[in-house]
């Protein structure tokens, strides 16, 4: 993020840097002047990253303390030191007069109408916008390391496509207990062949004590001297001696030996064993592979079932989970960030019309940068919503510079300094949309977006609709 860091920190110099340049009075007022803007700009800034301070996710709270110190330092830096080496050149100076005069004419109303249609178009393309849950899409694999997943998933089978339901218990049987009622009630679902449990080769003593019970049940009323002689007729007559079946009679008429895990361990099953089962001495678990299905997870959370002990880690319901996660930080921080701003502009401007005004950029670019990336399909994750806040952030700069430029005559060359820093803004993302890394490239593509339609706004549409709405005084 240290990139991205750069493009928005240079503002706060480039501002300074033209207004000194293009300064006819002493450096002082020019300073004095133009401080303000800045510091507000530093302000609506900082509000915007302050939002993720109020996030569930720490990545995101890191990036706050990250960003906001750096911000900090740099609008320390840019009205401190910054004056004290820059050499100040003649130029026109800028006022109310001049400005309305020489720098805009009277917009066309096509223009304004040809933006109202672009914004209407991107909110109606941003409504098909998707929220990606899938953490896995921002890892950055190589084709080499993918190229042998196939490979793995075409022999053993898609493990990453597999849910694990633990059956949890102060001790090995009471999850074991569990993990029956849990194999009895998956075996409904008609895919339960690919279910890998413990329950019918290690189910818990009450199990085995229920099930030797029916086994005797079976045996019983003289059918076990019936299968005896059976076994011993037909055996005879296919070549088979008359003692050929005594240790199955042996077997079924001595006592049955339950079934431990150190009996499974002692016919070689321990590596099965010891993946399935995590014992610790104060807590058991037995896990259960099953396919990562909507079906799974609807028999699971059927209300029939009951859930005690029980715990279900899917890579799908994650997916949703962070999916809603996003939308809803992304619904929350917009509106936590636009309420603050708003807030700083009335404080700064106390004048309604020009707060509406300031804002022109942060609207066109948020509705460009959802009305694209839903139009073309691309997905909403979790590094776009700092991306919002950064068009945020940076959109009502441009919005302040532009809206003090026109009605206050600011003694600076306002519509340079927003057009430079607005590139240094886009270069430092522009090395995020090259990069490999699926996380970076999105952030890089979605502010580019953003910042790309505000730039333009403040320049073109907030001089023609001041002139529009506003008249200017001689104040």
């Amino acid at each position: 993020f240290g990139a991205v860091l750069l493009g928005i920190s240079a503002d706060f110099a480039v501002h300074v840097y033209f207004a000194l340049r293009s300064a006819t009075s002493n450096p002082s007022e020019t300073i004095a002047q133009v401080s303000r803007p800045i510091v507000f700009c530093g302000l609506t800034t900082l509000g915007a990253f302050g939002v993720l301070f109020f996030s569930s996710l720490p990545v995101q709270r890191e990036l706050a303390v990250f960003s906001i110190i750096g911000i900090c330092v740099a609008l320390i830096l840019a009205l401190i030191p910054l004056p004290q080496v820059v050499r100040r050149t003649q130029t026109l100076k800028y006022n109310e007069k001049t400005y309305n005069k020489t720098k805009f004419q009277p917009a066309r109303k096509s223009v304004i109408c040809l933006w109202l249609v672009l914004l209407v178009t991107c909110a109606w393309q941003g409504t098909k916008l998707h929220f990606d849950g899938d953490l896995r899409s921002l890892n950055l694999v190589s084709d080499e390391i993918r190229d042998l997943e196939n490979t793995l998933q075409r022999t053993w089978g898609n493990f990453r496509g597999t849910a694990v339901v633990f059956a949890e218990g102060p001790d090995l049987q009471t999850a074991l207990e569990t993990n029956d009622r849990i194999f009895r009630h998956l075996t409904r679902n008609p895919n339960s062949s690919s279910i890998v449990s413990l329950a019918p080769i290690l189910p818990s003593l009450k199990t085995q004590e229920l099930n030797r019970q029916r086994w005797n049940a079976l045996w019983s009323d003289g059918k076990k001297e019936y299968a005896n002689q059976l076994l011993t007729t037909q055996g005879k007559s296919i070549g088979f001696k008359s003692t050929a079946f005594e240790p199955f009679a042996k077997f079924i008429a001595g006592p049955t030996p339950p079934v431990t895990v150190a009996a499974l361990r002692t016919i070689g099953l321990a590596e099965i064993v010891d993946t399935l089962i995590i014992d610790d001495g104060k807590n058991a678990k037995v896990l259960t592979l099953v396919p990562d299905t909507p079906e799974i997870a609807a028999l699971l959370n059927h209300s029939d079932f009951n859930r005690s002990g029980i715990q279900f880690a899917s890579q799908n319901q994650f997916r949703q989970t962070i999916s809603k996660a996003i939308a809803d930080d992304f619904i929350h921080f917009i509106l936590k960030a636009s309420t603050m701003i708003i807030l700083l502009l009335v404080l700064f401007f106390r004048n309604l019309k020009k707060v509406v005004l300031s804002l022109i950029p942060v609207v066109t670019g948020m509705l460009f940068m959802i009305g694209v990336m839903g139009g073309l399909g691309i997905t909403f994750n979790l590094f776009n919503v700092v991306a919002a806040i950064l068009i945020i952030g940076l959109g009502v700069d441009y919005g302040i510079f532009m809206v003090t430029k026109i009605s206050q005559g600011l003694d600076a060359a306002t519509e340079r300094a927003v057009f430079v820093s607005g590139l240094t803004t886009i270069a430092g993302f522009g090395a995020l949309v090259l990069a490999r890394h699926p996380a970076l490239h999105s952030i890089g593509l979605s502010v580019l977006i953003g910042i790309g339609a505000a730039i333009p706004a403040a320049l073109v549409i907030i001089p023609a609709m001041y002139r529009k709405k506003i008249k200017i005084s001689d104040e």
